[in-house]
């Protein structure tokens, strides 16, 4: 309790039909598991204190009470299978829990906190949300089970943002959502598991992960007669090695677009990106590489100063290497939200930010940028944040 640090590093390991996994305060202390498998254990974590990550693991066959309960969290592509009981209870605000999938659970996360780019499938309530929750993109598909029809569910009294969330469940329930949803589509769900790419991700997620079954997702579909219109489903997440092709070649971006951890964008020179709406964003959680020539600039183009380029949520491992490349018309062309969950590297160099609401904007706490031989021009506020180590070199406002 606050008598000096410590750190607890778990990686591939295995906790099997124990009292509990891991139990305890934990103030001031680090407290990591990467690529864990928790099953049979009557209480696999629980806890509060520090800080707390996991990353890769897969929880499953959790009897009673919660499989994984803290104060708060840092959590990327994590699996919760089959518990009675809360899967996932986050007692405190400040938590994202990301590119998780939830499957078969009596409640898939008890939170107030941030749930982005997740999977509930098959789950009698997907998410109990209290005041503050924050959920953004994802796919929610009801159980087939009589009585179980709650995707989300909360009070009337609680504030709450969804957006971009996609829904699906069979049409003979009628208590679907309580609460008001912003930006909410129905989808046939058959197959959709396969929009994270589990199986290309074999070292992101734990092996008994690869071999799941995933067929009983085509019992969810859209109840026609309510009225909603069916929607193709985002294609907003790009995954491994992809390379966007140069020499004029113009993609369009109109909605959150996702790249996702581990993963490398690199995209070639004299290449277009047009972002066509106030919604589209470039979310960068892996790496990406834009390397353009004098003669071969890459142009990212905004609309009105509405849109954003180029978002860093609050995630390490981020690298963003850019010359020759010119950014216009967005309202933030940089956007950082990074807070020591990791190093972060962007850098900058031969490029411009001309015309935008801000070329950079946010905090960088444990982020190193630097901005080399670039030119501001035109911008309502050129660049302003707090943070880690910034550098600027040879520039021009």
């Amino acid at each position: 309790v606050h008598t000096g640090p410590c750190a607890l590093y778990f990686t591939d390991c295995v906790f099997k039909r124990n009292g509990a996994a891991m139990e305890g305060s934990y103030w001031g202390t680090t407290v990591e598991f990467l690529q864990t498998e928790f099953s049979s254990n009557l209480r696999p974590v629980s806890g509060y204190g520090g800080y707390m990550r996991f990353d890769g693991c897969y929880f499953h066959s959790q009897d009673r009470g919660a499989a994984l309960y803290a104060l708060s969290l840092v959590m990327d592509s994590c699996v919760f299978v089959n518990h009675t009981g809360v899967a996932l209870w986050i007692q405190s605000d400040g938590s994202t829990i990301r590119d998780s999938l939830f499957v078969s659970n009596d409640v898939g996360v008890q939170t107030k906190s941030a749930i982005e780019n997740c999977i509930f499938l098959m789950n009698r309530v997907g998410i109990a949300a209290a005041d503050g929750a924050r959920i953004e993109g994802g796919w929610i598909c009801g159980r087939p089970l009589e009585n179980s029809s709650d995707l989300i569910q909360w009070s009337s009294l609680t504030s709450m943002q969804v957006s971009h969330v996609w829904f699906g469940i069979p049409g003979q329930y009628e208590a679907i959502i309580r609460g008001s949803i912003k930006d909410g589509y129905w989808w046939p769900l058959s197959g959709f598991v396969d929009l994270i790419q589990v199986s290309d991700r074999p070292t992101a997620w734990p092996k008994s992960l690869q071999s799941f079954n995933t067929s009983y997702a085509s019992q969810c579909s859209a109840p026609r007669d309510r009225g909603f219109d069916l929607q193709h489903p985002p294609s907003g997440v790009i995954v491994g090695r992809v390379t966007w092709s140069g020499s004029g070649t113009v993609t369009e971006i109109n909605t959150s677009l996702v790249l996702s951890a581990g993963s490398v964008l690199t995209i070639e020179a004299g290449a277009v990106l047009r972002f066509t709406s106030p919604s589209a964003v470039l979310v960068i959680k892996g790496t990406i590489i834009a390397r353009g020539r004098p003669d071969a600039r890459i142009v990212f183009d905004g609309v009105d100063m509405t849109s954003r380029a180029l978002y860093i949520p609050n995630i390490g491992g981020v690298n963003v290497n850019m010359s020759y490349a010119t950014f216009g018309n967005f309202s933030q062309a940089v956007s950082l939200d990074t807070s020591w969950n990791g190093p972060c590297a962007l850098y900058f160099t031969d490029c411009v930010f001309k015309r935008n609401g801000a070329a950079m904007e946010g905090s960088y706490w444990g982020t190193t940028v630097e901005f080399l031989q670039t030119e501001f021009s035109s911008n309502l506020r050129p660049v302003s944040g707090y943070g880690g180590y910034m550098r600027v070199d040879g520039c021009y406002f």
